[in-house]
């Protein structure tokens, strides 16, 4: 079996070219995001040679702030203590969970037992920004990755020859690795390719990351007081999105 998925595994009967480029690294990764970055960290400590390939140009901020379970904590400790200390580094462990309704009749509530977590989980509630790819990339050397490379299918050749990756941007040359693991999430291509699905239909969502200062001040406007790792969301009539605060 030479493709690998975070979600699937398989094998697909497909079309075999008369000559097959010589594969440029061990194993190729789909997606430079928490999945496959960890995968690099632990492929290369196990001696592979690796190769990462991104869609977007660069490595930049994207997305919001993360709110991780003690679970995933454990889990990533279990791969690798050295980066769940990184990404500690970098989190904000959460004491606290609030839910305040400007709605007269709507319920409201505060839960001031999540800093028992560690002790009962095994590893804290946090949140965390930008900063987790920044921490999880540390390490890995910038040759291993390949930007501008959009997965748009692959072809599965013998045992010795690997698997060759096409992209969607035709002015990238087609690359041959020896493993292919597709840690890109709903954007599967290999998913896609191996079982016929759809895209998984996204949740789009709006986030928004304010100074400590103005999260203050947004839960004193509703009644109640910002405390240091209070992960809290205020809602009200006729509001179709929420906000989420962080005191650090």
């Amino acid at each position: 079996m030479k493709i690998l998925s975070t979600l699937v595994a398989g094998t697909a009967a497909l079309s075999v070219p008369t000559a097959t480029p010589r594969p440029t690294a061990d194993v190729g990764v789909i997606g430079a995001g928490p999945a496959g970055l960890v995968l690099a960290h632990v492929l290369r400590e196990r001696g592979h040679s690796v190769r990462i390939f991104e869609r977007r140009d660069s490595f930049r901020p994207v997305g919001a702030a993360v709110f991780m379970h003690p679970f995933a904590l454990n889990s990533l400790r279990a791969v690798s203590p050295t980066l769940e200390k990184q990404l500690l580094d970098v989190c904000t462990t959460i004491h606290t969970l609030s839910f305040t309704t400007l709605a007269e009749d709507a319920p409201s509530f505060r839960l001031d037992t999540l800093g028992d977590a560690k002790r009962v989980l095994g590893a804290p509630f946090v949140a965390v920004r930008w900063d987790m790819l920044r921490a999880l990339r540390v390490g890995l050397p910038d040759e291993l990755f390949c930007f501008g490379h959009q997965l748009e299918r692959y072809e599965q050749h013998g045992d010795a020859d690997g698997v060759t990756l096409y992209f969607a941007d035709a002015a990238q040359p087609p690359r041959t690795v020896r493993y292919l693991i597709d840690a890109g999430g709903i954007r599967s291509a290999t998913r896609a390719q191996l079982l016929g699905d759809e895209r998984i239909p996204r949740l789009r969502a709006t986030f928004s990351v304010l100074p400590a200062e103005r999260v203050a001040a947004a839960h004193e406007a509703v009644g109640g007081a910002s405390t240091p790792g209070e992960l809290g969301f205020v809602a009200g009539d006729n509001l179709s999105g929420g906000g989420m605060g962080v005191s650090h």
